[in-house]
């Protein structure tokens, strides 16, 4: 009988075949899953800049509108109400209408704004009703809004009143917290009546 010469892996061989192949496989699935949770924080921070960055934006031109008055003698918008720290009262006139009053605040970790007269802008009340989100409850947490109404100084006829306005936001990710701080200085140039 002629022995026939088999060809092929032994045992041994096949298994240190597999465990390396487990180890590269591992690897790249570490890898993997590693990539995925960092693509989602890097999304999840996005959001957070884009949602303070559209509520500063927003705020910004809002204010800026502060005092404008399209009939020269009106005296209704004299008052820029930054009496708490978290609360801004500002208002202008526009094509003859009625004044316009309006607001922003913190309240509850949502930044609000309060237009058209409602109850809380047209009496000046911070802490009335009538007040909308205009961040996204529960996804982003608004932890400071201050306005500080700084230096104002007169330009000829025309005065430019200066706000500080500081917002923070926090964005709770998995397993941190994620917080950024935004801050911007705008000038008001609207002629006082």
């Amino acid at each position: 009988m002629n022995a026939i010469k088999q060809k092929g892996f032994t045992l041994i061989e096949l298994m240190v075949a597999l465990i390396l192949s487990l180890i590269v496989m591992a690897t790249i699935l570490t890898i993997f899953i590693s990539n995925v949770k960092s693509s989602a924080e890097n999304i999840q921070m996005m959001q957070l800049n884009q949602e303070l960055r559209t509520a500063m934006t927003f705020m910004s031109d809002e204010l800026k509108r502060h005092g404008y008055s399209s009939n020269s003698t009106s005296t209704a918008m004299n008052t820029l109400d930054t009496n708490t720290a978290s609360c801004v009262i500002y208002g202008y006139t526009a094509s003859g209408a009625a004044p316009t009053i309006r607001g922003f605040r913190l309240e509850a970790g949502d930044l609000e704004w309060c237009s058209d007269n409602a109850s809380g802008c047209a009496t000046g009340n911070c802490p009335a009703s009538g007040w909308q989100d205009i961040t996204t409850t529960g996804v982003t947490t608004i932890e400071t809004f201050t306005v500080n109404d700084l230096n104002s100084t007169p330009a000829g006829s025309v005065t430019v009143e200066r706000l500080d306005i500081t917002l923070t936001g926090r964005r709770q990710l998995n397993p941190g917290t994620a917080r950024r701080t935004m801050q911007e200085t705008i000038r008001i140039r609207n002629e006082a009546p």
